[in-house]
């Protein structure tokens, strides 16, 4: 036997030359692809890093600085003894995977889903269930979930809002999931990379709830995809002391640890980012509505993800980067069915590049 033959079974079977990370070499005039912050990075964070002085030379040190104000944006709701840090929230759901699912764990999800989500769980040995949403909306419905929810089930992993769709479910509907998750034993992920998008009492931590670990990402809302941040918030002390013992050490690097306790401080940015991102996205449906062939799924205003589908046949994809719109293709998302390819999701351009891709649209997409 050679070591390949040792890689995880379910790996191996989906290895080949196309499985790898899209490379666009084509001209690109909107890129509407990762879920970057339309707006950018905050002026907060941008001043801590033209000031220097943040030396690389030592272990990273600081993270009781940024947990301090982690629990003072959350007005004191969250308790440092229930947050852990991590290289944003896919580091974090990789830390969760480690500790709490073993070989043969089952994790029930959705398809389509945030897809390195659910590639965690899998890492992990655990047995994913994806479920799947039904088309053309595909609306994550959490009293759908639940009615699967046994005491066989380990996890319930639910992004929210929805990646790729950027639906957010009733914030009542998840708390009824997670007590039929407390019922059967088992616990909920509420994953809030795009939590920022909404406003935080409407977030799954106002919950309290044992049963939930709620995951947040400073790369979306904040507009710091670059330094790689994220946490979460863990309520259950039993699964919190196994996160503990296989957490990293040095969670976060020197300039995430320099920078975000000053962004933290800066509460009006969240909510200029939440006006902008709906302001862009009613125009972008705009533009959908005007393409006799294009639809948009049920998605949230606030969110800047969306879905859209063509009903002619072939790639969307390559129909829009032929114009100069770059977007994730349908391919990357599981669960969207045999013509995959006739879906993209797309994230809204930001207020400078909004006019370019109107007009773009306009000429190569409305009637």
């Amino acid at each position: 036997m050679t070591w390949f033959q040792w890689a995880p079974a379910w790996l191996r079977k989906e290895y080949g030359p196309e499985y790898a990370t899209l490379k666009e070499s084509r001209p690109v005039l909107v890129d509407c692809a990762l879920g970057c912050n339309p707006l950018g990075t905050p002026a907060s964070a941008r001043a801590v890093i033209e000031r220097g002085g943040i030396g690389v030379d030592a272990y990273p040190d600081g993270k009781e600085t940024v947990i301090g104000g982690i629990r003072s944006f959350w007005k004191g709701a969250v308790e440092p003894s229930q947050l852990i840090l991590g290289c944003g929230s896919i580091g974090v759901l990789t830390t969760i995977a480690r500790s709490l699912c073993g070989p043969g764990a089952r994790v029930l999800g959705m398809a389509p889903q945030f897809t390195s989500g659910l590639l965690a769980f899998r890492t992990s040995g655990s047995d994913v269930l994806a479920t799947p949403l039904e088309a053309p909306g595909f609306t994550p419905d959490p009293a759908r979930l639940a009615d699967l929810v046994t005491e066989e089930t380990s996890l319930v992993y639910f992004d929210r809002p929805h990646n790729p769709t950027g639906w957010t479910a009733p914030l009542d509907a998840m708390a009824r999931l997670a007590d039929r998750c407390a019922e059967k034993g088992a616990l909920l992920i509420s994953d809030e990379a795009y939590g920022d998008y909404i406003p935080p009492e409407q977030s799954a931590i106002t919950l309290s709830h044992d049963a939930i670990i709620c995951v947040r990402s400073f790369s979306k809302g904040w507009g710091l995809a670059g330094l790689r941040a994220g946490y979460a918030v863990i309520r259950d002390r039993k699964a919190m002391a196994l996160l503990r013992i296989v957490e990293d050490p040095f969670p976060l690097n020197s300039v995430a640890l320099a920078v975000l306790p000053e962004v933290l401080k800066d509460e009006d940015y969240p909510r200029r980012t939440r006006d902008t991102v709906s302001a862009m996205k009613r125009r972008v449906l705009e533009c959908v509505a005007a393409s006799p062939d294009m639809s948009a799924a049920p998605t949230d205003l606030r969110s800047p993800i969306m879905l859209l589908h063509d009903r002619r046949p072939g790639s969307l994809y390559e129909r829009l980067m032929g114009a100069g719109i770059r977007t994730e293709p349908g391919e990357c998302f599981e669960g969207l069915g045999e013509h995959c390819e006739q879906f993209v999701r797309l994230r809204v351009p930001g207020p400078e590049h909004i006019g370019r891709f109107e007009e773009i649209w306009r000429n190569s997409f409305s009637r």
